[in-house]
Parts: structure tokens; C-alpha cells; sequence
């Protein structure tokens, strides 16, 4: 039992690695997917050798993150392994071995819930966030603080897929902007980049898109269906944006107001 409570807990302090490794390169300037995907990369080795992951080779700071990342893996994979294997090869019988790989899978799947909990990650990455900045000398550009993302936005990037709404429109019948959302640069299956691109920019399948905007309305736009389904959508997406500008019109006006009132007011002066 002892050795599989130890296996359990390598396990979760591997998944742990991972989040830290993901967010130290997030915090380097790296959207939040490709540096989670870079991060998965490295624990399980498979998919590093993207096109992708000359930014982390070629900056000083994501280089060292990825070979601490390295070197804390494979010290751990050992320690699985030898764990794992010493949880059922010591003299049991059928019924003890059946319960302990209940037992890990039942193991496993809890600790997957948990780090898959919304509530859990939030705090998980504040708390990892806090730790790296007060800890660690990174050479980071500040994304996050500079565009308000800790409010809800995000910087995705994400592929156009066939089928889709945004599939063969130009940014211009997209209109993207009547929906909070804004087109940072798109890229070419061959590499090819469009920073700040004009509204008679058509998207085609296999380009990759830069957007910024509310993180659970890019989420519904990278699977936004064509029809009736996906024009509904931008209408409820567009309507939604609408209420917002209203209500920061609203909350600009008050400020101007307030401020009016102040200058109006003539100072106070002292007493004698």
C-alpha cells in the first residue's frame, strides 16, 4: 500500500511539473495553448520537435525552464517506474493486486478530476504565478498585466478548421470587432504572417489565427458551425458586445461627470 500511495503522489507531482513548467513559459510572453502544449511536450517527449519550439530554443529564459523541466522528468520517470513495478510484483495474491490497480485507477481518475477543476486550476496558477515572480529572475514580457487578461480575456491562437464559420470569409464579412474580439495577426500554413491584417484578408483552413477577446467567446468562435447555428451565435455574440459598450458608455460618462463636478469645486483652504 505504502508504494502506491508513493506512485500516486509522483504521479500528481509529475501533472504538478507540467502546470509550472506551462506557466513559468506563459509568463515569458507564450500564448496560454503553446505553452501548455510545449510543457506536455516535454514530460511525455513526443511532439517538441514543432516548428514551435524554436521560440523556446532560441529565448534564453524558456530554455532554461524546458531543461529544468527535462531533468526533474526524467528523475521522476524512474522513481514511477521502479514504484509502480514494487506495487505489484511483491508476494500478493490475485485478489490484493486486483485491489491495488483499483485502488491507482481509482487513484489516477481523482487526481485527474482535481486538476481538472476550473476552481483548482485558477488558484493553482495564481499561486505558481506568485511563486515564480517572487523567486525566480525569468526575463518576462508581461502579457497578462498589460492586456487585462486576469479578467476574463485571453491571447489564443487556434487553426481554422473546415467547415466552420470562419472558414473562406474575408475579416470584413467577419466583422469580428462587433463581437469584442480582436485579430492580432494570422499565419499561413507556410509560415507566412499577417500582423495588424485588413479587413479584405480571406481565411482559409489550416490558418492559424491570434485573437484576443473573451476567453469563453473565442473558445465558442474556434467551433462556431456555418448555417443558421453559427449566425445565430454571432447575432447573440453581437448583442452581448453591444450590452458591454453600453454599460462602459454608462461608467464613462459618470467619470467624466464626476470629474467636471471636481474641477468646478474650488479648493479648500486653509484655516488660520
Amino acid at each position: 500500500m505504502g508504494a502506491l500511495l508513493t506512485l500516486l503522489l509522483f504521479v500528481a507531482l509529475s501533472v504538478l511539473i507540467n502546470q509550472v513548467a506551462a506557466k513559468a513559459l506563459m509568463l515569458t510572453g507564450l500564448s496560454e495553448d503553446v505553452a501548455r502544449f510545449q510543457a506536455r511536450s516535454v514530460s511525455t517527449g513526443t511532439g517538441f520537435t514543432t516548428s514551435e519550439s524554436e521560440h523556446i530554443t532560441s529565448h534564453p529564459a524558456r530554455r532554461r525552464i524546458v531543461m529544468t523541466q527535462m531533468l526533474l522528468h526524467s528523475a521522476g520517470l524512474v522513481t514511477i517506474l521502479g514504484t509502480g513495478i514494487l506495487s505489484f510484483v511483491e508476494p500478493s495474491g490475485t485478489t490484493v493486486v486486483l485491489r491495488r490497480m483499483l485502488l491507482l485507477v481509482t487513484g489516477v481518475a481523482a487526481l485527474f478530476a482535481l486538476f481538472r477543476s476550473r476552481r483548482f486550476g485558477r488558484a493553482l496558477d495564481r499561486l505558481i504565478e506568485h511563486v515564480l515572480r517572487r523567486y525566480t529572475t525569468l526575463t518576462v514580457r508581461d502579457y497578462e498585466a498589460l492586456l487585462h487578461l486576469s479578467e476574463g480575456f485571453r491571447v489564443v491562437r487556434f487553426e481554422v478548421e473546415e467547415g466552420t464559420w470562419l472558414a473562406g470569409r474575408t475579416l470584413r464579412e467577419l466583422d469580428l470587432p462587433e463581437e469584442g474580439v480582436t485579430v492580432l495577426s494570422i499565419l499561413r500554413p507556410d509560415e507566412t504572417a499577417a500582423v495588424v491584417p485588413r479587413g479584405s484578408y480571406r481565411l482559409h483552413v489550416g490558418d492559424s489565427l491570434v485573437l484576443y477577446g473573451k476567453e469563453d467567446r473565442v473558445a465558442e468562435l474556434r467551433g462556431r458551425p456555418r448555417g443558421r447555428p453559427g449566425e445565430g451565435a454571432r447575432a447573440e455574440a453581437q448583442h452581448e458586445h453591444a450590452q458591454t459598450e453600453r454599460q462602459q458608455d454608462a461608467e464613462q460618462q459618470a467619470y467624466e461627470k464626476e470629474k467636471a463636478q471636481s474641477a468646478r469645486q474650488p479648493p479648500a483652504s486653509d484655516a488660520d
